[in-house]
């Protein structure tokens, strides 16, 4: 490797094209981050430079060497590439893509506002942003003297050109730079009108000769592969998707333009802005295609992958895969449904399978469903699997049994269905899951179930979201083929019919058998029995009201099953043995919905 201190003018003044391989991640520089310390760097500069020549008293001229303020930037790492005798000189940017895209947007954006600042100023700049036409060739992109990844060609071609429109690229980080970088300068030059001129010059000399990049050019046996995957950006490390995507096209014969047609056909929608969104909560928070690849990955292997070493484990898959470009069709292909399950809401099964199993929070259970949903089993079939994957969740949840031992589950139903292939997958899956007697893997019975309902108070152990889950699934379940099929709002709050401070307004406990009584029900009311749903507005009404006046409130305003029950079976009184009555007439329903495995 040869490795110089350049300045922009030495980097970008001959004609040039720097390629960034399509392997590569597309722009990811954010404003607080990087664009921002940037850009008060080169205003530092530029503010030096017009403070030595003030404190001099040199009108214009050259500024001593030994006074010329310098600002290293980074190092970026170029591989020379072959091209045909007459053809621009290429070099291929293997690390610091993101530096040298911003610097070149930065150079962009003062040549467009130099157009009315200073005409020749203007030009100057641009012989660093654009090869002229004589070099460029009859192919228009051959202009650019840095030439991104794919996936942000197009935004780059507008924001670089003054002519084009950007509106539809809004969402384009590289859009964004290039406005933030024209404000920045419009407004710094414009900052003192009786000085703007010197101001204008102090800032082209900046940015054409004190800021310095280290180039570093590999030779003949350096390996960029390797040099790629152990070099970070400026504030923006390498993510094992960023690597894994490397890894399939740097592994695609053909060249460049196969790069680039496995990239477009396959991988590119998985680098848009959806993808690189970070999800997570604290401190666990990563892009979706990290996460995508973690829980494809598993599906393929049917083995538990680490964050830690997930691009290992990817790279130790891929070696063994024949093919490597199935490799980008299958990650391709199945992205949409990994979506799909991150976005799917409505009324279909699985649409309301989804809706539960996020509230349930079994993301384990990914990879599970991603095979499920991307092999050819039929419709009924995976609504089967799906019936069993939520009814074993939702009783384990009812039941508070612990969640540990989930990965181990979805493990062995991956193993048990890659065996079986595509033959009855939902008795794989009931058959697996019944087999489960440990305890943490059981599959809860019809009395373990009943038993929670009664026993467990589940307003104090469950979040509002899971305990209405719960309680909506029994709304549904307390329907008959009679009724409507209307989905239950989704503004409603649970509600206790006995209020939790019942002693304000409520006949104290009279049961004979208790040796507390008041204890007894202090427990009851934050079991199922005692649960319901109402609006928000019906909630405050009722509050702690006594019977009487919440079974009025109730009558007149509600249409649930759970409250129709509720009134049917509870006329002139609600006590404990009410609660326990309607626990029993709620597990019953709640069991219609979420069957046993004998039952599915």
């Amino acid at each position: 490797m040869k490795a110089n201190p350049l300045t922009l003018s030495e980097i970008f003044q001959a004609p040039a094209r720097y390629t960034v391989p399509t392997f590569q991640r597309p722009y990811v520089w954010t404003q607080e981050e990087q664009w921002e310390p940037l850009w008060i760097d080169v205003r530092d500069i530029a503010e030096r430079f017009i403070e030595y020549f003030e404190l001099s008293g040199v009108q214009g001229g050259a500024i001593d060497p030994g006074e010329q303020p310098r600002h290293f930037l980074g190092a970026i790492v170029l591989q020379q590439q072959e091209v045909r005798s007459g053809s621009l000189p290429t070099r291929e940017v293997i690390d610091g893509q993101q530096r040298l895209t911003t610097l070149q947007i930065l150079l962009d954006a003062a040549q467009e506002e130099y157009v009315s600042l200073d005409r020749d100023a203007a030009e100057r700049l641009q012989d660093l942003v654009f090869n002229r036409p004589a070099f460029a060739g009859k192919n228009a992109d051959h202009q650019f003297k840095i030439w991104p990844t794919l996936n942000d060609r197009d935004a780059f071609r507008h924001a670089m050109r003054n002519e084009l429109p950007t509106g539809e690229y809004d969402e384009s980080l590289i859009v964004q730079c290039h406005d933030f970088f024209r404000a920045q300068i419009r407004e710094w030059v414009a900052k003192y009108p009786e000085t703007q001129t010197e101001r204008a010059d102090a800032l082209e000399q900046t940015l054409r000769e004190f800021l310095r990049v280290v180039v570093i050019d590999l030779e003949d046996g350096d390996d960029a592969q390797a040099i790629f995957e152990t070099l970070n950006d400026r504030g923006t490390p390498l993510r094992p998707f960023n690597l894994a995507k490397n890894f399939i096209l740097h592994e695609v014969p053909g060249g460049a333009k196969e790069q680039d047609r496995v990239y477009a056909t396959h991988m590119k929608e998985l680098e848009t802005l959806w993808w690189r969104t970070e999800v997570g909560s604290g401190r666990l928070r990563r892009p979706r295609n990290d996460a995508y690849l973690n829980y494809w990955l598993t599906m393929r292997t049917r083995e538990e992958v680490s964050t830690r070493s997930l691009f290992t484990d990817f790279q130790k898959y891929a070696v063994s895969t024949a093919n490597i470009e199935s490799i980008a069709e299958d990650l391709g292909s199945t992205g949409p449904l990994y979506r799909r399950l991150e976005e799917l809401k409505d009324g279909s099964r699985l649409g309301v399978f989804l809706t539960r199993w996020r509230q349930l929070q079994a993301a384990v259970f990914t990879p599970l469903l991603l095979h499920l949903l991307s092999s050819e089993h039929t419709e009924p079939t995976v609504n089967r699997c799906l019936d069993a994957l939520e009814s074993y969740l939702v009783r384990r949840m009812a039941c508070r049994m612990t969640t540990k031992d989930y990965q181990e589950v979805s493990r062995g139903l991956l193993k048990r269905l890659h065996e079986r292939g595509t033959e009855s997958a939902d008795e794989v899956v009931i058959e697996h899951l019944k087999r489960q007697t440990a305890a943490g893997m059981k599959w809860p019975s019809d009395d373990d179930l009943a038993e929670a309902f009664h026993t467990l108070p589940l307003y104090k152990l469950l979040t509002r979201g899971r305990l209405r889950l719960i309680l909506e699934g029994v709304e549904h379940g307390l329907r008959t083929p009679k009724s409507e099929r209307s989905q239950v709002a989704s503004n409603l709050t649970i509600e206790h019919v006995m209020p939790q401070h019942w002693r304000e307004h409520w006949d104290p406990p009279t049961s004979v058998d208790e040796s507390d009584p008041a204890a007894t029900r202090d427990r009851v009311i934050h079991t199922m029995g005692n649960l319901t749903l109402v609006t928000r507005k019906l909630n405050p009404a009722l509050s702690n009201s006594r019977w009487a006046k919440k079974r009025e409130g109730i009558d007149d305003h509600s249409t649930l099953f759970l409250n129709k029950d509720l009134l049917k079976n509870a006329r002139k009184d609600w006590a404990e043995n009410e609660i326990a009555k309607r626990a029993q007439r709620l597990a019953t329903a709640a069991i219609r919905v979420w069957p046993g495995p004998d039952d599915i």
